[in-house]
């Protein structure tokens, strides 16, 4: 598997049409794409599961949907740091959760059944659940 970063991809999308509204900031774990708002101490956030392998395609479906309907959200830094996340190793937690999403509450049951179209028939990873 060729290492695919996801920064340089976020970056791109966000050029142009999203500038004036997204900040595109990482880390070696995660790539986050804000916009200029301030989050709410306590919030719903959405998980997407995927393999290492299936990242950047992943990316390229919910990366250009989350910026159209101005969502904020982080995904994995790479299909790396995916792989080491997904191997539960430094922490169990982080396993299958490639992309997570901050929706403003008035949006969370569209956005989830939209994800869910979306994402229907794609392979994941199995996640355990405490």
């Amino acid at each position: 598997m060729t290492s695919w970063l996801s920064a340089p991809y976020v970056r791109e999308q966000v050029a142009g049409a999203y500038d004036h509204e997204y900040t595109v900031a990482g880390t070696p774990e995660w790539t986050y794409a804000r916009r200029d708002v301030r989050l709410p101490e306590h919030g719903w956030k959405l998980h997407v599961s995927a393999r290492a392998a299936d990242l950047p395609d992943l990316a390229a479906v919910l990366v250009p949907y989350l910026l159209a309907g101005r969502h904020d959200f982080k995904l994995a830094a790479g299909t790396a740091a995916l792989a080491t996340m997904n191997s539960g190793w430094e922490h169990p937690a982080t396993v299958g959760k490639a992309f997570t999403v901050y929706p403003e509450p008035e949006h969370v049951r569209e956005l989830g059944r939209a994800l869910a179209g979306l994402l229907r028939g794609r392979r994941t990873t199995r996640t355990r659940s405490a």
